[in-house]
């Protein structure tokens, strides 16, 4: 196994660190010094960041925490973690050093510098549907919206638009989505935090996780999302406060 080291700004960075360290196979040694996580064979340990300079003499590869982040997605080997779809249609997931890996029968594959790529996460907050879906929809008299891909303007005409380009022609040339719906809320919930501290726990909603919240840990180049929560307790009160409100 390879010999890592990792600096670690809090406790919970070292608590992501050495969970992270453990789904690749290694064994926590239950050090908890802040400083900087390192691995020895198996083993893992916490020590001073006085000593970083000790870990690379014994041949420990400098990783940040987004990259064992990556390391973690790459060793699960699932397809539900593509971040990005290939031009040419496989699932694909780019790392936090714009490297590219594509699905095959194999699983994440090697393909170099990211290019050719298409954000999956984008299309789903937009709710893109396929070509012929859209053509389903309009027959059941439902409200379709269409744009050229990476324009971002739903206000072209869908009518005046090919059969040809719905069942996948020119190459995804236009996308499709449902008209987005207008849901007014009235629903009393835990204030958004306000006084951000670099390095913090924060939570997040999030729809792809089962509780539909997760926690992060922001790295200092990531945006502050528009709404976060201090405390997990925040956050579950959130969520079952939509829960209530939202009625279909």
């Amino acid at each position: 196994m390879n010999n890592y080291k990792i600096k670690v700004n809090n406790e919970a960075e070292s608590k992501e660190v050495r969970s992270l360290l453990v789904n690749l196979g290694y064994v926590d040694s239950g050090s908890d010094r802040l400083g900087l996580v390192y691995t020895v064979g198996k083993r893992i340990g916490c020590d001073d960041i006085k000593h970083w300079n000790y870990y690379t003499g014994v041949g420990c590869k400098e990783l940040t925490l987004p990259q064992l982040r990556d390391l973690v997605v790459l060793h699960r080997n699932d397809v539900k973690d593509a971040t990005h779809k290939h031009i040419g249609g496989a699932a694909a997931y780019k790392t936090v050093d714009e490297i590219a890996y594509l699905w095959t029968r194999m699983g994440w594959e090697y393909k170099g510098v990211a290019h050719d790529l298409l954000l999956i996460h984008k299309e789903n907050e937009q709710g893109l549907i396929s070509g012929a879906d859209a053509l389903r929809a309009l027959a059941d008299g439902k409200e379709v919206q269409c744009t050229i891909t990476g324009k971002n303007d739903w206000t072209k005409d869908i009518y005046g638009i090919q059969p040809y380009y719905f069942l996948g022609g020119g190459v995804g040339q236009f996308q499709f989505r449902l008209k987005p719906r207008t849901i007014t809320l009235n629903v009393e919930i835990p204030a958004c935090g306000t006084s951000y501290k670099n390095g913090q726990l924060i939570w997040i909603l999030n729809s792809l996780d089962t509780r539909e919240y997760c926690s992060i840990i922001l790295d200092e180049s990531d945006e502050l999302p528009a709404y976060w929560w201090s405390t997990e307790q925040e956050i579950k009160q959130v969520v079952a406060a939509l829960r209530g409100g939202i009625k279909a």
